[in-house]
């Protein structure tokens, strides 16, 4: 015969007779949807369409830093005329050349292109054209103060009041003359480049950067 505590064990309420608690069910990992910590993962899932970095890249800022300082530097390089191989002489009906004539910013224009294709390249289209706004109001603000530092009153002892105005003073023309070339060009570069990047994906790298340039 036996006793009711030996028919009805007595239990903690977990479930079980000796009073242990038992283990949760595991999960099977979902398989289905791609794993974004995996390294590679992001890689191969973007692979096939146009991918930009983000915004707060360790790098953005001193591209954009670099590019607006060779506008500036530029401007003010390119008031000094530049000659190469005076003495070659071609002479083609009218049209007579007497060497190579440029300016001082002859190496500087080529270098914000490039400049700009990067950052089209890597963060887009419209962090590009913040970046070419940023350059053009640094631009503005430059020719104004030039403008107004050479309508300041000269001391007695500067003698250089001339040449400063004959550096600075073009700072105005250029301003009007980057707005045309300098802002529309970059924007149109950065706009096709883009447009090509958005329709075939990270391949042909090479044709981007010659169709929009």
């Amino acid at each position: 015969m036996t006793t009711s505590s030996q028919q009805n064990p007595v239990t903690d309420g977990s479930g079980r007779p000796d009073g242990t608690t038992p283990e949760p069910a595991r999960s099977t990992p979902d398989r289905s949807t791609p794993d974004r910590s995996t390294p590679g993962a992001a890689s191969t899932e973007n692979r096939g369409r146009a991918v930009f970095a983000t915004v707060s890249s360790f790098y953005l800022p001193y591209l954009v830093a670099t590019f607006v300082g060779v506008m500036v530097i530029s401007n003010i390089t390119a008031t000094k005329g530049v000659v190469f191989f005076p003495e070659l002489s071609v002479s083609l009906g009218f049209l007579q050349l007497d060497g190579i004539v440029t300016d001082g910013a002859f190496f500087l224009f080529p270098l914000a292109y490039v400049l700009g294709d990067v950052i089209s390249e890597i963060y887009g289209f419209r962090t590009m054209r913040r970046t070419v706004l940023a350059g053009f109001a640094v631009l503005v603000l430059a020719a104004l103060c030039f403008t107004l530092t050479i309508h300041l009153p000269a001391a007695d002892f500067y003698d250089g009041q001339e040449a400063f105005e004959r550096v600075a003073g073009v700072a105005p023309m250029f301003l009007l003359a980057g707005l045309a070339g300098y802002v529309v060009g970059e924007l149109l570069n950065s706009y096709v480049l883009v447009w090509f990047k958005r329709r075939t994906g990270e391949k042909t790298l090479w044709a981007r950067l010659m169709g929009s340039t």
